[in-house]
């Protein structure tokens, strides 16, 4: 059985027009929107996740129950990934437009961002 990289079984690679040169055209197209198709339903499912308020533990486990194995483990590299270059950019941005230290992020920044505020 051949299935793609989400389990998907792929019935077209058992056709025998899989075979021939001038329908590779055909099937990658079709590869490629079910891949586009799977990524849209992907991030759907994402932005539901991540719209549970500070990531409540109780709901996050019980949307979680509604992805199979291949989606967990692509979630927990696009949570890597993005989380990673979400930091990436607070960073820059900290520095670059707030001359804020982003390490200090604890502390809190007055409306020009340099004096650091009594607590």
């Amino acid at each position: 059985m051949h299935h793609n990289w989400e389990g998907v079984y792929l019935k077209h690679i058992h056709e025998p027009s899989w075979f021939h040169l001038r329908n590779f055209k055909k099937i990658i197209e079709q590869e490629m929107l079910l891949e586009q198709e799977q990524n849209e339903k992907f991030l759907e499912k994402i932005k539901e996740l991540m719209a549970i308020p500070y990531g409540d533990e109780t709901l996050v486990e019980g949307e979680l129950k509604n992805y199979n194995l291949h989606e967990l483990k692509r979630l927990q590299d696009y949570i890597q990934i993005t989380f990673k270059n979400l930091k990436n950019s607070l960073g820059k941005v900290c520095i670059e437009e707030w001359n804020a230290d982003p390490a200090n992020l604890f502390t809190e920044y007055d409306t020009d961002g340099w004096a650091e505020i009594e607590q």
